[in-house]
């Protein structure tokens, strides 16, 4: 029961207005848009917006708008981190393109990672690689810790892993927590135990195939 003018920013407000007069009166209504609105404590909210005109049943004159307004600033902010983390990521396709053939693949991935390192917040990140069978895969430790220390390597069984996904779906692979991912391997399993949770992994293309997988690992959600 307040009016919309203590809700909007005051040099929105006239913009605003007159721009949701506009549609209304032509459309009668107008869905999800998107705006900024202030909070009972001062704080500015990214809200989606939807207005219903509502007109006298007897005589059909506009005497108001029903209006719903829903807070999208943390949907906002996860999409924003997720496509700013998928660009940095896939960058590193464009490292590999660029590398020559012939260097050594420790000093590329080393070259990835320092890299990356000073653009993405992580506690770990590994890279994954074929193992000696298809079943199996190489586990390489670009930046590591105290429970998995940079240069170590291990071998893991491929199962129904992130990185099996990400390889086969072709794009990165956004996890906000491993422990309510629906189908993790025995590796990823591991890791949520050693007190992984988010994970940002992406596949390595090389000559137009898939070679492997990045993943970048940080201990909170």
């Amino acid at each position: 029961n307040r009016h919309v003018g203590v809700l909007v920013l005051p040099e929105d407000l006239e913009r605003e207005l007159h721009e949701f007069h506009a549609v209304m009166d032509t459309e009668g209504h107008c869905r999800n848009v998107e705006a900024v609105r202030v909070a009972k404590d001062g704080r500015s909210v990214r809200c989606s917006i939807s207005r219903t005109a509502v007109d006298d049943p007897i005589t059909g004159d506009r005497i108001g708008a029903s209006v719903v307004l829903r807070d999208v600033t943390e949907q906002r902010r996860l999409e924003q981190e997720h496509n700013r983390q998928a660009r940095q990521l896939l960058s590193i396709n464009r490292v590999l393109e660029a590398t020559n053939a012939t260097l050594d693949s420790r000093e590329t991935y080393s070259m990835i990672a320092e890299h990356l390192a000073a653009q993405v917040d992580m506690d770990l990140m590994t890279v994954s690689l074929p193992g000696p069978d298809e079943r199996s895969l190489r586990v390489r430790v670009l930046i590591g810790d105290g429970q998995l220390p940079t240069g170590s390597e291990r071998l893991v069984p491929v199962e129904a892993t992130v990185h099996r996904r990400a390889a086969e779906h072709q794009e990165p692979l956004l996890i906000a927590d491993l422990a309510h991912w629906p189908s993790l391997g025995a590796d990823d399993l591991a890791l949520l135990d050693m007190g992984y949770h988010s994970a940002l992994v992406t596949p390595l293309v090389f000559n137009q195939q898939v070679i492997g997988t990045l993943m970048a690992l940080h201990r909170r959600t």
